[in-house]
């Protein structure tokens, strides 16, 4: 008798645990952090953030579109990629 006395004790404070966890989580859910939005052309905005020179400034340019073209390859990559992984789950046999 005394064992299953325990149980639901044991039972009930893991419940109220439970409970207590879930009402942390749901009231102190904190909102998103808000970013500001740039507006604008970014690389320009980020030249004057940083302060560049007429030197800097075109280097910086020629940098971010090589860095542009190598990403657009690289998500190119990663499709030919996936549609070779995956593209047989969408086309069901049965």
């Amino acid at each position: 008798m005394t064992q299953l006395k325990l149980y639901k004790w044991g039972l009930g404070l893991m419940v109220l645990l439970n409970v207590g966890m879930i009402s942390f989580f749901l009231f102190t859910k904190g909102k998103p952090p808000r970013h500001e939005r740039i507006e604008g052309n970014f690389q320009k905005r980020a030249i004057e953030m940083l302060e560049l020179d007429e030197e800097q400034a075109n280097l910086f340019f020629k940098l971010a579109k090589e860095h542009s073209q190598q990403m657009e390859e690289l998500s190119e990559q990663q499709s030919v990629i996936l549609e070779n992984q995956f593209g047989g789950l969408l086309k069901s046999e049965l």
